[in-house]
């Protein structure tokens, strides 16, 4: 059973291109930051041979993947095509987006708040689609940004919540897991409802767990916004409210 598993293993090997590993890498690390990157910052960040990811870099930029900005790199506009074409076929997205709408007429409406829908991306969880409203200060909205760090937002704590122990590891790693353990329950105990105060600056958020037919999370419905911290309880009006959005989207998925 060994030899057969470890056989597996190196046939499995032999079937990934490590130069597709490296240039995914490259990407990912770009994608990380909000500033251009530097060929010396990914060198570091990567731990590759600063010719290796030169090459890497002149080959994306080439197939419009990157481009340089300011002294360094940032996603191209190919980035862009991709990243469309796969919103275009999430299912979740195109369900969610009427009742995003409705959220916003009805619960958001003269507020200083926008609606988001995230999903997590491998470690952390991406907006996938927003609604500003106009009360909302625009630079709030901005600093917001559309991707955080899965164990340190309320949004990808309502997704661990419901994972697997050992998937949670996965994640965030023992110690953050244990860190989180109390609030998982409080989060289960409140049908799926997380609270954050603070996300940048007098920000805060409210989130819903969106499942599937399954059971499993595969989805976060969020408020966020200013003037929010007398809301951050389960029975408050956003917090019902938002709860019950994201269960009528669950009902509607296929």
């Amino acid at each position: 059973m060994k030899a057969r598993s470890a056989s597996g293993q190196r046939v499995a090997e032999k079937s990934v291109l490590q130069s597709v590993q490296r240039a995914v890498a490259v990407m990912r690390e770009i994608a990380r930051h909000r500033r251009p990157v530097s060929i010396a910052e990914l060198t570091t960040a990567l731990g590759l041979e600063r010719t290796i990811v030169h090459r890497i870099v002149r080959t994306l930029e080439g197939e419009q993947l990157v481009e340089a900005a300011r002294g360094g790199y940032r996603l191209g506009p190919m980035a862009l095509l991709f990243g469309n074409s796969y919103l275009d076929t999430l299912s979740v997205r195109r369900v969610a987006l009427p009742y995003l709408v409705d959220l916003l007429e009805r619960v958001i409406h003269g507020r200083p708040w926008s609606a988001s829908l995230l999903i997590r991306i491998n470690d952390e969880v991406s907006s996938i689609e927003t609604l500003y409203n106009a009360a909302a200060p625009l630079d709030t909205q901005l600093a917001m940004g559309h991707r955080f760090p899965i164990g340190r937002a309320a949004a990808g704590r309502a997704l661990l919540a419901y994972m697997p122990r050992e998937q949670v590891v996965q994640l965030v790693g023992d110690e953050v897991a244990d860190e989180l353990a109390d609030e998982f329950e409080q989060i289960r105990e409140a049908g799926g409802i997380a609270f954050q105060r603070g996300v940048y600056g007098d920000m805060s958020s409210i989130c819903a767990t969106i499942f599937d037919g399954s059971g499993t999370p595969v989805a976060v419905l969020l408020i966020g916004g200013l003037e929010l911290e007398t809301h951050l309880t389960p029975d408050s009006a956003p917090a019902r409210a938002l709860r019950r959005t994201a269960d009528a989207i669950a009902r509607a998925l296929p």
